[in-house]
């Protein structure tokens, strides 16, 4: 729920999309019913962030991000904003905490005052983490006996405001909130692991619940609280998931003989390292003078192995080397690989050659000896003329 707007929108929108269907998905668990909301910490969204704001949802920005006159309600091209106080938020001017319970209080009625007679409300969205000492029934109760302040939803305060139509150029980002985004490799790192999660699930026979678990981990790695940390959470994430694929590995011979170019099968063991249950199937990658059968999946209980038979056909001969690879029951690769050599067997042309040259030498025997039958019938009647 809490996703850096501008680095996803400009980078990966559909990211963005995840984390929402997520965060509904959560409240509607809950039993929460809410409403779309967007209200970056800093108040800031950049040009693509603006144009993804959906319709009907409450939508803050703050003042510092608009040139010139704020209004209650920015409208640009469609897409409204509600406009909240800068310094509001920002607390009292110290020496106390700037944002304990007086600070906070004597700023918002002193930003008020300076609105009263305007016929503006007066919005802010105070820090992360900022709770009044009470209730907040009680934080407001000191300025309930004046007449010119009253507390209100933001529904009622934004009430009988129409929405401003403002330009482009009345915006404002600031360099140091382009700094401050997200990164694009931590972006592609976040998807890398939602990708190797999806995967995960698909081979966990009984688990259905631990892509989800990923991805919550994957969008915590693109929010406005990761901006601050240095560190890469998705990152160590995506190895430890890639090595849980990898747990699932492939033994094969350490070559292969074919019995005959037209087919031959040779044994393969596959072994689960993981403490569950998994759904997997090999694949195999040769050239086009080797093919290799790919199995069908293949269960394997928890810690386990099973053996079991592929079957090969060669065009031509020679040694031809097969790749086989442990996927997931879509085919996609797990990380597990192990090659082998295969060739058919010489014995079978050896025998055809020497089945060859016996036959070649069978006729000409016979020939030999039709050639010398002939000669000598027909000497035996040359002399018998002659007497």
């Amino acid at each position: 729920g809490d996703p850096d707007l501008s680095a996803l929108a400009t980078t990966d929108p559909d990211l963005l999309a995840t984390a929402r269907e997520h965060t509904a998905k959560a409240l509607t668990e809950l039993g929460i019913k809410a409403t779309s909301a967007v209200a970056p910490p800093s108040g800031y969204l950049d040009r693509a962030a603006v144009n993804l704001l959906e319709p009907g949802a409450v939508n803050l920005v703050s003042d510092r991000m608009l040139r010139g006159t704020t209004p209650v309600i920015a409208d640009l091209d469609g897409h409204q904003m509600i406009v909240t106080s800068s310094g509001a938020a920002a607390g009292g001017p110290g020496p106390n905490d700037p944002i304990d319970a007086i600070s906070v209080r004597q700023r918002l009625v002193a930003e008020a005052a300076l609105l009263r007679g305007s016929g503006k409300p007066l919005i802010a969205v105070l820090p992360d983490g900022w709770h009044p000492p009470q209730s907040a029934a009680s934080f407001v109760t000191p300025w309930n006996k004046a007449a010119w302040i009253s507390s209100s939803t933001l529904d009622e305060a934004v009430a009988g405001h129409k929405p401003t139509s403002i330009t482009a150029d009345k915006l404002r980002y600031p360099r140091r909130e382009m700094k401050a985004e997200i990164s694009t490799d931590r972006i592609d790192t976040a998807n890398d692991l939602i990708g190797a999660g999806e995967m995960l699930q698909r081979i966990l026979t009984h688990n259905d619940e631990v892509a989800s678990d990923i991805v919550n981990e994957a969008l915590t790695s693109t929010s406005y609280s990761a901006r601050k940390g240095d560190a890469d959470p998705a990152a160590d994430a995506l190895s430890q998931v890639s090595s849980e694929l990898s747990s699932v590995t492939v033994a094969v011979p350490p070559k292969v003989i074919l019995s005959s170019m037209k087919g031959g099968e040779f044994q393969v063991t596959l072994s689960n390292e993981l403490d569950e249950p998994v759904t997997v199937r090999l694949d195999a990658i040769t050239d086009e003078s080797l093919r290799v059968a790919t199995s069908e999946p293949v269960q394997l209980d928890a810690n386990s192995k099973a053996s079991f038979n592929l079957a090969a056909s060669m065009r031509d001969t020679g040694t031809h080397t097969a790749l086989i690879v442990v996927t997931d029951t879509k085919g996609n690769p797990l990380g597990a690989h192990a090659s082998v050599p295969i060739r058919p067997s010489q014995v079978s042309g050896v025998i055809w050659w020497f089945v060859g040259t016996g036959c070649a030498l069978l006729f000409a025997a016979i020939a030999v000896r039709l050639t010398r039958r002939i000669m000598k019938a027909k000497k035996a009647r040359t002399s018998g003329g002659d007497e």
